[in-house]
């Protein structure tokens, strides 16, 4: 190795090869195809068949429970 002048290094000198940028942009890539999923999956279980029997559970858990908060005030 050479001398090296102050504040430089050998990693700053080198040229990035395209490996460096896969590494630099895999992860990213990765997360963005996860979150796209994630979303798409959300969307495509609201509605449909389900819908309603989503929408009756919560009713029903929302009856139960002002239910139980009236018998507590009487």
């Amino acid at each position: 190795m050479g001398t090296l002048e102050a504040g430089s290094s050998e990693h700053a000198r080198r040229r990035p090869t395209a490996v460096d940028y896969v590494a630099a942009l895999f992860p990213p890539t990765v997360m963005a195809v996860a979150f796209t999923w994630l979303i798409v999956t959300m969307v495509k279980s609201q509605g449909g068949a389900n819908k309603y029997k989503e929408d009756a559970a919560v009713d029903a858990a929302f009856a139960a429970r002002s239910g139980q908060e009236q018998q507590r005030q009487d």
